[in-house]
């Protein structure tokens, strides 16, 4: 019987679309027993994606200080704060998830030979679904205060892609050293919670001191939730450099992403 090796790729971090082609059923596989998983067992679990959100939307709409006047945008406050939210919870738990679906696919991973990057693919895809569940309140409170996109919206599609790839990186870089041990799965989650409160999720960065906004906009995620305001919102500025770093960021730490996944290849059954 011939035996056949099975390596990780040796390029720069090259993903082989011929093989994730070939492989593309177990990526519907596993996205839709993701889905199941999330959805089958509740009942109620289309208003859970949902009521989070809002609940906190409206927890904050309940601190007067945090008024449209001191926001500094044209925006009401409970749509300025529900598009960001739906955004964050998107990013962390698209992120959090990425970085455990090797552990996750464990038992498959250990059995069978499949790309392993659609691991992290079908956690990315699978909370696609759940965010598109959010939009929905979104589209209609913004009918209900009269907030209605300009030709800018035709870019929302990019500024959503650029994210992606952001998770994509984080997700593998902390899929990667999650091999070694759970306390790379609790920084993850110690700092995106921490995120939730340096990102301009819930107040606008206009609120903030000038000499302070260069190093508020190291966070790449300060570009990115701009980009998604201005390009649902009309009034809102596009945040050209602000983004264009957050661009540039993500693409890099994607890249970095793979690299250190791909390595860990090597290892994976080993260490699951």
């Amino acid at each position: 019987m011939k035996e056949i090796i099975i390596q990780p790729p040796n390029a720069f971090a090259k993903i082989d679309l011929v093989e994730l082609w070939a492989y593309r059923s177990l990526l519907k596989s596993m996205v839709r027993r993701r889905l199941k998983a999330e959805f089958d067992q509740q009942y109620l679990a289309y208003v859970w994606a949902v009521f989070r959100p809002l609940l906190m939307v409206l927890l904050f709409s309940l601190f007067r200080n945090l008024s449209e006047a001191r926001m500094g945008v044209d925006i009401p406050y409970p749509l300025y704060v529900y598009g960001g939210l739906i955004l964050w919870f998107f990013f962390t738990e698209a992120v959090q998830q990425t970085a455990t679906s090797v552990k996750h696919n464990a038992g498959l991973i250990q059995k069978v030979y499949f790309p392993r990057i659609i691991s992290p693919l079908s956690a990315i895809i699978a909370n696609s679904a759940s965010f598109a569940i959010t939009v929905v309140p979104l589209v209609l409170m913004m009918v209900w205060y009269g907030s209605y996109p300009d030709w800018r919206i035709i870019l929302l599609p990019a500024v959503l892609l650029q994210i992606a790839v952001l998770i994509f990186g984080l997700g593998c870089i902390f899929a990667a050293l999650g091999l070694s041990g759970n306390d790379w799965d609790r920084f993850l989650g110690f700092s995106l919670y921490v995120g939730l409160y340096v990102s301009p999720v819930i107040y606008s960065p206009s609120m903030l001191p000038t000499n302070a906004l260069p190093y508020y906009s190291v966070n790449p995620l300060v570009g990115t939730l701009m980009a998604f305001r201005a390009s649902l919102f009309h009034g809102s500025p596009w945040p050209q450099w602000e983004w264009a770093y957050s661009c540039a960021f993500s693409l890099i730490v994607a890249v970095v992403g793979l690299v250190m996944f791909q390595r860990a290849e090597k290892h994976i059954v080993d260490r699951l």
